[in-house]
């Protein structure tokens, strides 16, 4: 049942209609859910000095790899995301592991324009993070609440619910990434909380309402569009 959760929430987030004005912003939120503790490491020590590659889910960066994720569909919505900037992106999913085999999709692009959409998505986090915390000015809380959305979004499909329809867990290892949805969950009225664990974070929402007001807001489905 979790697993037909998880696969039927993740096909319909990525089939949700993409806001042009938070297509990057969406993008860069599933780019820091997807990085590694290791990665998440060595982006820090690499920051003061030059800028860097997009976060991946594997250790090893190729020319012209972009991102990778364990999820399809994941894939296909950052592909969708970024193709005003890389009209040539594509997934090209390959299959990893000699005993216990499994699958990654990677998003490829012509390794000229990296530079060029690394800087956009972090001008992308940027601007929607500093207006997600901007509480003076009442105008701004419709785009405020549509950036909130847009990050539960953007991890879900990264992640994945975890736990299924009772309960969400999502391991992070970006601390940016866990303060950024817990800030998004409580302008939504969601009960958000975040614990250390080995490697990273647990961002979790417990209860069944709370997970049902959750993938509605995020434009998924609630448990009871889920098949049994």
């Amino acid at each position: 049942m979790i697993r037909r959760v998880d696969v039927a929430l993740r096909m319909e987030l990525a089939a949700s209609p993409i806001d042009r004005s938070l297509a990057l912003f969406e993008a860069a939120v599933m780019a820091r859910c997807a990085a590694s503790p290791t990665q998440v490491a060595g982006r820090v020590r690499a920051s003061a000095q030059r800028p860097h590659r997009l976060a991946t889910v594997g250790e090893q960066q190729e020319q012209g790899l972009l991102i990778e994720f364990t999820s399809v569909a994941a894939a296909r919505r950052y592909v969708a995301a970024i193709a005003p900037l890389a009209p040539d992106a594509h997934v090209e999913t390959r299959q990893l592991g000699c005993r216990h085999q499994y699958e990654v999709h990677q998003v490829t692009v012509p390794s000229r324009f990296e530079p060029m959409i690394s800087n956009r998505l972090r001008r992308a986090w940027q601007a929607s993070a500093e207006l997600l915390l901007d509480e003076g000015r009442s105008v701004h809380a419709p785009k405020r609440e549509a950036i909130a959305r847009a990050a539960w979004r953007a991890a879900l499909l990264v992640v994945g619910p975890g736990r299924g329809v009772a309960c969400i867990r999502l391991r992070l290892a970006d601390l940016r990434a866990v303060d950024l949805l817990l800030r998004s969950a409580a302008l939504l009225g969601l009960p958000a909380k975040a614990q250390r664990r080995p490697g990273g974070y647990v961002v979790s929402i417990d209860g069944v309402d709370a997970v049902e007001r959750l993938l509605d807001e995020a434009g998924g489905l609630s448990r009871r569009a889920v098949p049994a």
